[in-house]
């Protein structure tokens, strides 16, 4: 009997990982979760996301470029842009 309760923890540990991986696809498909790398073109660039009242005095606004937050629009040192 305790190789029939071996394969049954087996099986249990196995659809446990597998329910964990499916719960991380999904996340990731739907958009849920941002995977490392995939930046916004305005960090790319060398910018910052923010609300238009926090960009800083001596920033330039450049909309050109998008930000994944909604709302935010990228601030940029006028001598980044190019």
């Amino acid at each position: 009997m305790r190789k029939a309760q071996g394969i049954e923890m087996n099986v249990i540990v196995m659809a446990a990982l597998a329910l964990i991986v499916l719960v991380v696809l999904i996340a990731v498909f739907t958009g849920k979760v941002q995977i490392v790398g995939q930046e916004s073109q305005c960090i790319q660039r060398g910018g910052l996301c923010k609300v238009p009242s926090d960009c800083e005095p001596g920033k330039f606004v450049r909309t050109a470029y998008e930000c994944k937050t909604a709302g935010q629009i990228c601030c940029m040192d006028p001598s980044k842009i190019s």
